[in-house]
């Protein structure tokens, strides 16, 4: 399955909870897509970017000249370091914010704020969630759907990256390039190595990085809204 049928979803939610509980899940169920949508768009800036210096900049010199030099190229490079750090930085928090996401849907979906003992809203997280979808067999699918995004390790490494960002330093990224010509891109925007919360994170190409995680977290939300469908369906809430 490709896509989630969000407005089935939507209907069941409705018919079984009533409109009030609708109204709880859909700012949710549209954050989900345009997260998603956001995450792409700040992703595809910074190629473009990318692509558009190295041809003014970069294709009859080297990076080196252009970031020791005094000319414009020298002032365009740190204009083009903050635009593609904003992006790179604002893709990765866009990413970081979809597990959360995608947890609070489940929770309002199911209809488990209806439960005897609701969690606060603002514990409502993927961790709380998880912790909760253990309790029952037939949600298992969903447990696993998420624990599976939250426990993958491209994934920790954004997540480290936005709280690093968010409460410590900003991760800034460089522009790197390859001088042997044995490489398939000569220049590549990487986040530089860091560490956060005692753990140590490599440099790591923003494609090789950002891509993996974003791909894994849109299945993941495929995967729990056709598997909520499928639950009520078969009169599992």
């Amino acid at each position: 399955m490709t896509s989630w049928r969000i407005a089935e979803t939507r209907s069941h939610i409705e018919r079984r909870f009533g409109h009030s509980q609708l109204v709880l899940v859909k700012p949710t169920l549209d954050a989900l897509s345009d997260r998603q949508a956001y995450a792409r768009y700040h992703y595809q800036e910074v190629v473009r970017l990318l692509k558009r210096f190295a041809k003014i900049h970069l294709s009859g010199q080297p990076l080196i000249q252009v970031a020791l030099g005094d000319g414009d190229g020298r002032a365009m490079l740190e204009l083009f370091l903050t635009k593609t750090g904003a992006h790179a930085v604002a893709c990765a928090h866009c990413i970081h914010a979809l597990p959360d996401l995608l947890a609070h849907a489940i929770y309002f979906a199911l209809g488990l704020n209806l439960l005897p003992t609701p969690l606060k809203e603002r514990a409502v997280s993927s961790t709380t969630v998880i912790d909760i979808l253990k309790r029952a067999p037939h949600h298992q699918i969903l447990r696993s759907t998420l624990s599976s995004l939250c426990n993958d390790g491209n994934f920790k490494h954004v997540a480290a990256l936005s709280n690093k960002a968010k409460h410590q330093g900003i991760v800034k990224p460089s522009l790197n390039e390859d001088m042997t010509g044995t490489r398939k891109d000569r220049h590549e925007i990487r986040f530089t190595a860091f560490q956060h919360s005692g753990k140590s994170f490599p440099e790591a190409k923003i494609a090789e990085l950002l891509g993996p995680a974003y791909k894994l977290a849109s299945e993941a939300i495929v995967k729990s809204g056709n598997e909520i469908n499928r639950l009520y369906i078969e009169n599992a809430v």
